[in-house]
């Protein structure tokens, strides 16, 4: 289970979770949105979005352009993620520090933490900083928690990330659409969530 709680200076918060399970190739997250339980499935035969309980599911394909084809790489990449940008553009300065051995939920844990302070417009005078716990048997990060301090008009931020309840075996059922959900169009899983919200 992925917790995620976000919170700035004006007292706001927010919490999510989703639940993860990860086998190889396969990946499969649920959680909630408009109401409704969401499942996004990442297989070897495609990717699907499916709704439990209104037993339907969606295969997410690549763009199609008008003349039926796929869109390319270079039609959907943005402008600002062009090569000559994002080799020449000012990188925030980054600082590393081993922290040392922690214990998280149960868990063995190497803690670090990394600052990175903007350089250019509005986040000159922007610093955050992320404590993050990575689990090396796992080899990856089972906590974070990032905190942005300054920068011009913006207040602070904190966001916690957090993996709990792991488990290291993955029942392979979980990465199964049931027999009995009927295949749809992306256009209708849309209509399905759109109801919901505006029946809340």
């Amino acid at each position: 289970m992925r917790v995620i709680t976000s919170s700035s200076d004006a007292g706001d918060s927010v919490n999510s979770q989703t639940f993860v399970a990860r086998d190889g190739g396969r990946r499969r997250e649920d959680y909630e949105t408009a109401g409704l339980k969401v499942s996004l499935l990442e297989l070897p035969s495609g990717s699907y979005v499916v709704l439990p309980e209104k037993k339907v599911y969606a295969e997410l394909k690549p763009e199609a352009t008008e003349g039926g084809g796929t869109a390319s790489s270079s039609q959907t990449v943005p402008p600002d993620f062009s090569p000559d940008k994002l080799l020449n553009e000012v990188r925030p300065e980054a600082h590393y520090e081993r922290l040392g051995a922690e214990t998280v939920n149960g868990r063995a844990t190497q803690k670090y933490r990394v600052t990175l302070k903007g350089m250019t417009g509005a986040a000159r005078e922007m610093t955050t900083e992320s404590l993050v716990w990575v689990d090396e048997s796992l080899g990856m990060p089972v906590k974070t928690e990032m905190t942005s301090t300054g920068g011009s008009g913006s207040g602070g931020a904190h966001v916690i990330m957090e993996l709990r309840d792991i488990k290291e075996t993955v029942d392979a059922s979980v990465f199964d659409i049931p027999q009995d959900y009927r295949k749809t169009g992306l256009r209708e899983i849309a209509s399905q969530l759109n109801s919901s919200n505006a029946a809340k």
